[in-house]
């Protein structure tokens, strides 16, 4: 990790400050930008960042209201949050295509931001996410999910977003997650945002190189049923053994190696 420069800035966008980090800001690379799931961060990504960096330039940012970016307006909306990754791409001055990987929640930015700018997009990539297309199964897990409520993450070790596994194995691990999550709790406006649904046809049709990941063990997005979302988008689909909701922090080598797999083949 030697010589790569890394770089925070903040950049306005609809009178909001949205921070966002950059490495390699100036080298002439295919630009990975990492979009952070409901009551993560930029941060989020720490075990991602060092390892990319060594062959992509990469972005990391946060969705206004979470992290280092504002919300005074209290405004919040798949494209208000496509227009704020379109406002850090410009500050930093990116003109070719990019790579978008999103968790959870940034999903939903990257489908409406691939929707409004497709030629700005390399290539898609929906970490244990629908990216707001549902299939009629998917909708009645989620609908289910949400009424009865996630399992409590007030026990020390315990988050529901982390796969059994992980949380038998390194309860130090999953008290790290606890911790970047308290250091960003979700605003309200962010549940709305993700109310909305985008036809699986209008993404397909964009021709973008797509992967979903999922975790055998999330429960929010399971395997079973994100694997037809992937159908949906002709989608590439992998499962990671022994990772819930949250591949990249769990299970991070295994989740780095299908992704760099995937970017190779998206040239």
């Amino acid at each position: 990790m030697t010589d790569l420069q890394w770089t925070p800035s903040h950049v306005d966008s609809g009178g909001e400050s949205i921070y966002y980090e950059v490495t390699n800001p100036d080298d002439a690379l295919a630009t990975v930008v990492f979009g952070h799931g409901g009551a993560g961060s930029h941060a989020v990504w720490f075990q991602q960042v060092p390892a990319f960096a060594q062959r992509f330039r990469v972005v990391t940012w946060d969705t206004r209201g979470f992290g280092g970016s504002t919300l005074r307006s209290g405004a919040l909306d798949c494209d208000i949050a496509a227009a704020d990754l379109g406002a850090v791409l410009d500050d930093i001055g990116i003109d070719d295509p990019v790579h978008l990987v999103a968790q959870s929640m940034g999903g939903w930015w990257i489908s409406c931001f691939a929707l409004c700018h497709p030629e700005r997009v390399r290539s898609l990539t929906y970490c244990n996410t629908p990216g707001g297309v549902f299939t009629a199964d998917l909708e009645e897990h989620f609908t289910r999910f949400m009424i009865d409520g996630p399992a409590s993450s007030r026990f020390l070790g315990q988050h529901f977003a982390i796969g059994p596994s992980v949380q038998a194995s390194d309860p130090t691990r999953v008290f790290l997650y606890q911790q970047l999550n308290s250091l960003s709790p979700s605003p309200k406006a962010a549940g709305t945002a993700v109310a909305q649904r985008f036809e699986p046809s209008r993404l397909r049709e964009l021709a973008i190189p797509t992967l979903v990941v999922s975790g055998s063990e999330d429960p929010i997005f399971p395997p079973t049923l994100l694997q037809g979302v992937a159908e949906a988008l002709g989608a590439r689909f992998v499962s990671i053994d022994n990772a819930g909701h949250s591949p990249y922090f769990e299970t991070p080598e295994a989740f780095n190696a299908v992704l760099l797999d995937f970017l190779s083949q998206s040239p």
